[in-house]
């Protein structure tokens, strides 16, 4: 297989990644989150193309979907007996504005992970 970490890790197309991660976990049937932690990680981000916004259903679009290949794992909501584990979907922040992740592609056997990224809505 080929391993295409190295082209996601070049300088030349790469850039650090701003990653709020928000693990949990339940207690007495409620959800608790625990204290938000800030990743620093690298890869590319690019504009989402059409066939990658079909996975968005039409009601939740809003616009500035971004496609991000990284070679660490990145996750949307999740339910796990390991609290590292489970938790809401990570955020990210690109040029100033949060976007949530809303679908993960592992194709770690490849050397990277793929996941859309969801502009979230300003207050």
């Amino acid at each position: 297989m080929i391993d295409l970490s190295t082209v996601i890790l070049d300088t030349r197309l790469s850039q650090t990644i701003t990653v709020i991660r928000k693990n949990g976990r339940f207690v007495a049937g409620r959800f608790q989150l625990d204290e938000p932690k800030t990743i620093k990680m690298q890869g590319i981000i690019s504009i989402a193309n059409a066939k990658q916004i079909e996975f968005i259903p039409e009601g939740d679009r809003i616009g500035g979907e971004i496609a991000i290949h990284t070679t660490q794992p990145l996750y949307n909501s999740r339910n796990a007996t390991d609290s590292e584990k489970a938790g809401i979907s990570d955020e990210i922040v690109w040029h100033n504005e949060p976007y949530k992740i809303y679908q993960v592609n592992e194709y770690s056997d490849y050397g990277y992970y793929f996941a859309i990224g969801q502009r979230m809505a300003s207050d």
